[in-house]
């Protein structure tokens, strides 16, 4: 049927293509809309009608692929429940509080929670394993780790932390012997003889650098004891005072070709008193001896030795200033608990230093001699 349109209207005719094929005009309603019905494929293929609500909204119904509905409540707002798996492969709620805020306890391998105080924070005790066992790591006052490098036990059977001023200070060839206390002043008296004290008695003494017979840095500092008079030659360094009342005095030495005595003494100032500790190879009588409270040597160890100008031993002493008394006595691969022996004191002359003092005793109308290759006085001493 043909429709007649007056001259100053213009007629649009719409039409689709059906499913078949088939040319279908679209339709407008009493008001001119155009209605358009929506149709999807449902999982098994059929062809649904997508549904709107009264006043004209898509509405959608969300689906899980278990075929469950998701649950938006009345405000429109969709709830979920998070779920975790255990460690048994069980399906768990996962908590939220009171604000919707979640919840979470963290629980170690063991089955042990990790702790939270009042202010949110973990806190975690570190532990390490030593010799098959748990150890908890500390931390200073300020919370930080500390880390220290650690030697092997050394000759003494002394297991030592070291820091990183003291490994550079034993990086020298001279601090090897017995590792225990830190450096305080080492010499080897490469670069000449340093600023000492001098002294000698009789013909021919003598303090000098030598190239001859040395061990370490090309010279050795020797000591020629006069043949007449108190015979003796002497070196004695004053360093400045540190802390700790525990010193050690170490040093390596040849003897060439007697001698009555070759000694080392550490003294300084402690309070109201000079104290002094001193260590010295009697060669007279083969035996080791202590400076005592009567300021005179006494033999506390047989020892016997052999010398000559090639021949370098060392020996160590330490000494507690704080209570006068010795702590220790090294010789060569020997080691003497010196605790029980108590050094000399006298009142203090006001000095606030360390003195270290080698000295060399000759024979009456000889010139014996003592080569000192290096020495290390130590502070911290255990």
């Amino acid at each position: 049927m043909s429709i007649e349109l007056p001259d100053w209207l213009r007629g649009t005719l719409l039409l689709g293509r059906d499913g078949a094929g088939n040319i279908i005009p679209i339709l407008v309603d009493a008001a001119g809309q155009i209605n358009v019905l929506l149709r999807g494929a449902d999982a098994l293929g059929n062809v649904r009608t997508v549904r709107v609500d009264n006043v004209g909204q898509l509405y959608a119904i969300l689906r899980g692929a278990g075929g469950n509905d998701v649950s938006v409540d009345a405000a429109g707002n969709l709830a979920a429940i998070l779920k975790g798996i255990d460690g048994l492969g069980n399906l768990r709620t996962l908590l939220v509080d009171a604000a919707g805020q979640a919840i979470m306890v963290p629980r170690g391998a063991s089955g042990n929670y990790l702790d939270v105080d009042a202010s949110g924070y973990l806190s975690a005790v570190l532990k390490g394993i030593y010799g098959g066992a748990l150890h908890t790591i500390a931390v200073d006052v300020n919370g930080r780790i500390e880390a220290f490098l650690m030697d092997g036990a050394d000759q003494w059977g002394q297991s030592l932390r070291i820091g990183m001023a003291e490994l550079g200070a034993r990086l020298s060839n001279l601090h090897t012997y017995d590792w225990r206390g830190s450096s305080l002043y080492s010499e080897d008296f490469s670069k000449g003889l340093p600023a000492a004290y001098i002294l000698g008695s009789g013909v021919g003494w003598a303090v000098a650098i030598d190239p001859v017979y040395w061990r370490t840095g090309g010279y050795s500092l020797k000591l020629t004891g006069g043949s007449t008079l108190l015979t003796y030659a002497s070196f004695w360094m004053r360093l400045g005072a540190p802390p700790s009342g525990k010193l050690g005095l170490q040093v390596e030495f040849a003897i060439d070709p007697d001698c009555q005595y070759f000694g080392i003494q550490l003294a300084r100032d402690w309070g109201a008193f000079t104290r002094i500790g001193g260590m010295n190879l009697d060669m007279d009588t083969n035996n080791l001896e202590y400076l005592n409270a009567a300021y005179t040597f006494t033999h506390f160890q047989a020892k016997t030795v052999v010398v000559g100008p090639r021949i370098f031993h060392k020996m160590k002493l330490v000494f507690d200033f704080a209570t006068g008394k010795y702590v220790r006595g090294l010789f060569d691969g020997t080691e003497y608990d010196m605790s029980a022996y108590t050094g000399y004191s006298v009142g203090a002359v006001g000095t606030d230093d360390v003195q270290a003092i080698f000295t060399i005793l000759s024979r009456g109308a000889n010139n014996d001699m003592a080569y000192v290759d290096n020495f290390t006085v130590t502070t911290n001493e255990p």
